[in-house]
């Protein structure tokens, strides 16, 4: 993809709205960055939309589908456990994130059942 087109979009995205969507644009920017082999950037971005909201559903599910790619399950977990607890829909975080929230918390839960032998 235009990954460098798709930072633009991000950057006017963050500063044409109000701090109610920031974090949830912030969020989708890291784990744009990620795709893109930042991880250091993506983390960078990550703890700003958290630190702008911390209950921000999409950076929750940022975090946590980061974290799961990496490898940090005991992230993963908080993450998505705080995720699946919050009903409301934004503009960017709707039924398809929400599944996607239900999916992840499903591959957590078999990744901990393998690691601890219970396949």
């Amino acid at each position: 993809g235009n990954f460098l087109a798709a930072d633009r979009h991000f950057e006017l995205a963050v500063n044409a709205t109000g701090p109610a969507r920031q974090a949830d644009y912030v969020a989708n920017a890291a784990f744009s960055k990620y795709l893109q082999g930042a991880s250091t950037e993506a983390d960078r971005l990550l703890t700003r939309a958290l630190s702008m909201d911390r209950n921000s559903p999409m950076a929750l599910l940022r975090s946590a589908q980061v974290a799961l790619y990496k490898g940090h399950l005991d992230i993963v977990s908080e993450m998505l456990r705080r995720c699946s607890g919050i009903s409301a829909r934004t503009l960017t975080f709707g039924r398809a994130e929400q599944g996607m929230c239900q999916l992840l918390i499903s591959i957590d839960k078999h990744l901990r059942e393998v690691q601890e032998g219970g396949e």
